[in-house]
């Protein structure tokens, strides 16, 4: 039902367009050309509606994992005719049935090789970021002699310790971040509002050092790539990534325990007396 319902919405938008070009069609016939603002109002959604195609193919070419076989101009050439093919409703360039067997092979395989060049591309990017990092984080100790180094090789510096209540790794906190890159480029911010997550989901640089901080603490990190996102290259963070974080406790969450686990835990434990008096039931040698 919901695919007639789609085409009903659609045939209905349709139709509503067609009336509106037809009243145009009309109007012209009249004299009555569009006015500049309405010529220009449809020159923009003509505009707008190539960039949401655009943004289209993107989207599906990024989700579908097509880049990972690093294809070649020929490659994307003749891939683009398939596309097209598709696009006008025409039949596939061969059987399915007859290729779809040695096709799987070969895509497997393919990806595998891509693969396996783009990881070692990945260690060599990582090592330079690593590199620059530990430069970067050398220079900063240097000239900020309140920054501290933990056993981890976290460095942090704390402007404002908070109170009492810290979390601990079963913890959920409450925080407002900003987190950059040694360049400053940010990749991802609270901004207005808090977020909160448990803090056993999240990177070890950040699960450690929220847990130096009480509520209402504030601090400064300098997570190094294997206290973070490691050798992955992911958007917005290249792999080998040192990364910066200015951090915010606002509140630190306790897990709330079931009614059943509470009363578990309030039964009493076993005796030596009962355990004494078990063995006791054993026939004795």
């Amino acid at each position: 039902m919901e695919v007639f319902k789609k085409f009903s919405v659609f045939c209905g938008v349709g139709c509503f367009a067609a009336s509106l070009f037809g009243a145009s069609a009309e109007q012209a016939s009249k004299g009555e050309g569009l006015s500049a603002k309405e010529t220009a109002s449809k020159k923009e959604t003509v505009s707008d509606s190539k960039t949401y195609f655009k943004v289209l193919g993107w989207m599906n070419t990024m989700q579908s994992g097509i880049r990972s076989l690093d294809l070649n101009a020929d490659e994307q050439s003749v891939y683009m005719e398939g596309a097209r093919l598709a696009l006008e409703g025409k039949e596939a360039p061969t059987k399915l049935g007859d290729i779809m067997e040695p096709m799987q092979k070969f895509l497997k395989d393919r990806s595998a090789e891509s693969e396996k060049k783009r990881m070692a591309e990945v260690k060599v990017i990582a090592a330079e970021n690593r590199k620059k990092g530990e430069e970067f984080v050398k220079k900063t100790m240097e000239a900020n002699k309140n920054l501290k180094k933990s056993a981890s090789g976290l460095v942090y510096g704390i402007t404002k310790a908070g109170n009492d209540v810290k979390a601990s790794e079963e913890d959920s906190v409450e925080i407002y971040y900003k987190g950059s890159l040694i360049d400053g480029k940010v990749f991802d911010e609270s901004k207005e509002k808090t977020v909160t997550f448990p803090l056993n989901g999240v990177i070890p640089g950040i699960k450690e050092g929220l847990q130096l901080l009480g509520e209402g603490g504030e601090a400064t990190l300098y997570i190094p790539d294997n206290l973070g996102y490691g050798e992955y290259d992911i958007p917005g963070i290249p792999a080998g990534s040192t990364l910066v974080f200015d951090v915010k406790v606002v509140k630190v969450i306790k897990p709330i325990k079931s009614a059943g686990a509470d009363k578990e835990a309030s039964k009493p434990a076993p005796t030596d007396k009962k355990k004494a008096g078990d063995a006791s039931v054993a026939p004795a040698k």
